[in-house]
């Protein structure tokens, strides 16, 4: 419904600088055939979910390679020639579109001087694996483009793992249970390890080894119990069509 040459994204829970917008749409007029974007940075008091998941206490860096749908500047031209945000999933739809952009061969860039704080962000273990579980959701939605995401491969192995674990714990199978565990915790530090090269702040590394480590084992349960979600949906959907 917009009308403008300039469109802005964000959430109704984000708290953005005095002169977000400012930043923002200087970048995309100094910047041809360029779509801009911005990181996520802990509100005041952040939980410790917030802040070993952000890992940007500072505000100076962005974790994601995506764009985020909490923060995009385009042109109305760049974000038609995108082909717009896909309306037939519940989440993703910004990497979606990020992808597509690229794609075209428009540049995405993420800049750090557009980051906001989304007070939506998890707080508790629970509603961290819910919200993973969510965006999980539609991986089989698209198979052939999942198959090409190494978030959507370590989940699918660490989900395998998972499931070998329990059989193992129900068939007394104690050594397969211990190298099934070990490969889930081996997923687990894949992802930390990425996110604490991406964060590019050596302070937190010791410190906070072991809660960036446990988070992320929360990250990819959710994500595997989005596969599974996704899973019967597809085959019910498949069974309703079938009958």
């Amino acid at each position: 419904m917009a009308k403008g040459e300039i469109l802005i994204c964000t959430d109704s829970d984000c708290i953005v600088d005095n002169n977000w917008i400012e930043n923002g749409v200087a970048l995309i007029s100094n910047n041809e055939n360029t779509i801009f974007g911005g990181g996520l940075k802990p509100r005041t008091n952040p939980s410790w979910i917030e802040r070993l998941w952000l890992l940007n206490d500072n505000g100076e860096t962005v974790q994601q390679n995506d764009l985020m749908g909490s923060c995009i500047f385009t042109s109305r031209q760049l974000y038609l020639k995108s082909g717009k945000f896909p309306e037939d999933i519940t989440s993703g739809e910004d990497t979606f579109f990020s992808r597509a952009a690229k794609h075209e061969g428009i540049n995405v860039v993420l800049s750090p001087s557009l980051s906001l704080a989304h007070l939506g962000s998890p707080t508790t273990p629970v509603d961290f694996i819910k919200r993973q579980r969510w965006h999980g959701e539609n991986y089989l939605k698209n198979p052939k483009e999942s198959i090409k995401d190494k978030t959507f491969l370590i989940a699918l192995c660490y989900s395998t793992s998972l499931i070998i674990s329990f059989s193992s714990v129900v068939l007394n199978f104690w050594t397969l249970l211990f190298f099934s565990a070990a490969t889930a915790t081996a997923c687990a530090g894949i992802v930390s390890a990425k996110r604490v090269k991406r964060a590019r702040d050596m302070r937190f590394k010791l410190r906070d080894t072991f809660g960036i480590l446990v988070l992320d084992h929360f990250y990819l349960t959710g994500r595997s119990l989005g596969i599974l979600t996704g899973l019967i949906h597809k085959t019910m959907k498949y069974i309703a069509y079938d009958s």
